[in-house]
């Protein structure tokens, strides 16, 4: 089917995610958008196509195989009725924020809107990207600046609540994704009804955007990050179980239903990260699966949110500090607290089931109150509970006792 429209329709009645210079190559997708007092096609309330088709004023299609011809465009019209959503959060992010939405806009499926939540930032980060929402407006770019400062965890609700899509991505303000990303990631997604939440791989960059590299253990995935080896490129599902102690995906990893969003939003709880309830909710609804593929570049850089294991500084001293912190001693227990409460609060009847999740809470608010209390007795008498090796390797066991022992605050 061809549809012709004049370049002054297109400009003033058409939101397209491509600008007009690249309709010759690019596939691109525009939603039909009614203008007061205009009556282009046959009616007020649609565009009328030469074939007769009818594309009502509101709806998304996509359109492919644009050739320009005098005046007119003439392109392939396929209705497309999915809205996909960018959830992206910032603050202070001026270094990488603009890199990060043109790789958003340049996807080889595109997204129908990018909601920007900003956390109260005092650098330019805003009026950088207000910039270039001035310099595209075809870019479907929604800011909003907080008055004061949420934090991470309720700026990302707040980004998730604006949302409109069937399907959510979540963005983090220095990543930089991929091409395939969106289009790799919905092919998963429509293919298959069961999954809520997909995560992707991802590939490891520096601070000027060059590779990273790790020590890989070979008995784990993604970077280290999953503590299970699965095959390259695979669909791995992931179970509750999995996300009782540890959260394995970051939230810049992932796209969700809107069924996961509004579980979400009715069971937010700021006791563990927003990516970690997303991904316990999913599972609860044996919906979360992992791809094993790379789909955007991670940055590691001084500045991050939530970084890897190793950016901590290094040396003697710096090491003795760290284990002379009290709030360093008590992190992995209090983390279990908090992710083991958040999971009975979202699945009560599950957690009661699982009685070593009972002990291991109270195993850890225990712990935590000894190393407050320098309770060197009571620490060592830990030692022969089966949680505390569940816990803490040897090692950092032995640094509580240290701890107890000395003038750490």
């Amino acid at each position: 089917m061809l549809y012709g429209v004049s370049k002054a329709v297109e400009k003033r009645d058409f939101a397209f995610s491509r600008r007009f210079a690249d309709a010759r190559s690019m596939d691109w997708t525009c939603r039909v958008k009614k203008r007061k007092g205009q009556d282009f096609g046959s009616a007020a309330s649609f565009v009328s196509t030469p074939s007769g088709k009818r594309i009502e004023y509101g709806s998304r299609f996509r359109v492919t195989n644009a050739g320009v011809a005098g005046p007119f465009i003439e392109s392939a019209v396929e209705k497309r009725d999915t809205m996909i959503s960018v959830a992206m959060t910032t603050y202070n992010g001026e270094m990488f924020v603009l890199e990060q939405i043109h790789s958003i806009f340049h996807q080889s499926r595109p997204v129908d809107e990018l909601i920007v939540v900003d956390d109260h930032s005092q650098d330019q980060t805003i009026p950088m990207i207000l910039h270039v929402k001035q310099e595209h407006p075809d870019w479907n770019i929604k800011v909003y600046v907080n008055t004061n400062n949420l934090g991470y965890k309720r700026n990302f609700e707040k980004a998730i609540a604006l949302a409109n899509g069937d399907y959510i991505f979540l963005s983090d303000q220095d990543d930089v994704w991929h091409e395939g990303k969106v289009e790799a990631m919905m092919k998963i997604m429509e293919g298959n009804a069961d999954i809520q939440v997909l995560a992707s791989s991802f590939d490891l960059i520096d601070q000027e955007g060059n590779p990273l590299r790790i020590e890989e253990d070979p008995n784990r995935s993604n970077h280290n990050f999953l503590l299970k080896k699965v095959e390259k490129d695979s669909l791995t599902p992931m179970t509750l179980e999995e996300f009782a102690y540890h959260n394995y995906f970051q939230g810049c990893a992932l796209v969700m239903t809107k069924k996961i969003r509004k579980l979400f939003l009715d069971h937010f709880t700021d006791l563990i990260p927003h990516d970690w309830l997303i991904n316990m909710l999913a599972a609860k609804e044996n919906g979360m699966v992992y791809y094993d593929h790379p789909l955007f570049a991670y940055r590691i850089h001084a500045q991050n949110t939530i970084g890897m294991a190793g950016e901590v500084e290094k040396g003697a001293r710096a090491k003795w500090n760290r284990m002379n912190d009290l709030k360093v001693r008590c992190q992995f227990a209090k983390e279990r607290v908090e992710s083991l409460t958040a999971l009975e609060q979202i699945a009560p009847e599950f957690f009661q089931s699982h009685k070593e999740y009972v002990g291991m809470r109270d195993f850890c608010k225990d712990h935590c109150a000894y190393l407050e209390k320098k309770q060197f007795w009571k620490l060592l008498l830990q030692n022969g509970d089966p949680n505390y090796k569940k816990l803490k390797p040897w090692k950092a066991r032995l640094y509580d006792l240290v701890f107890a022992l000395g003038k750490g605050k």
